[in-house]
């Protein structure tokens, strides 16, 4: 019976010791800055999307004060990136004709669709790489 207690236990450590390694796919570290016509995007989001042919998903990341980053477990996983830029002004429902909803908070886009709709900017997070610094400059 003692013996079974101790195989228990060691297979409930070994266990442990083989879950405590980092699992899920590869990520890399990215960091930036985002301007627009030289002035920081104050309020907006870098938008990191599959592109044609990758399997990576959705990514967006909040831009503040013309910063952003995805790390540690935010980070991109390895793969290749279309690359949209948004930066946005709070407006609310009612502002603007066509809105739904009188007084709800909504976003309202100040970049040219350039920049995301159509935006041709390509990112590719590679396997070991050391963080990435990307600094875009929007004109």
């Amino acid at each position: 019976m003692l013996s079974r207690a101790l195989s228990i236990c060691g297979l409930v450590v070994f266990g442990a010791l083989c879950g405590c390694g980092s699992s899920g796919p590869e990520k890399v570290d990215v960091s930036g800055t985002l301007t627009y016509q030289g002035k920081p995007v104050n309020d907006g989001a870098v938008m990191f999307l599959p592109a044609e042919g990758s399997a990576v998903p959705i990514r967006p990341v909040q831009v503040v004060g013309g910063k952003f980053e995805a790390s540690g477990d935010n980070g991109l996983i390895v793969g290749k990136y279309r690359v949209q830029f948004h930066s946005y002004e709070k407006v609310f429902g009612g502002d603007n004709e066509g809105d739904s909803v009188p007084g709800m908070e909504m976003n309202k886009e100040l970049l040219p669709e350039k920049y995301h709709l159509r935006s041709t900017e390509v990112f590719e997070a590679k396997s070991g790489s050391d963080p990435v610094t990307l600094d875009y400059k929007l004109e």
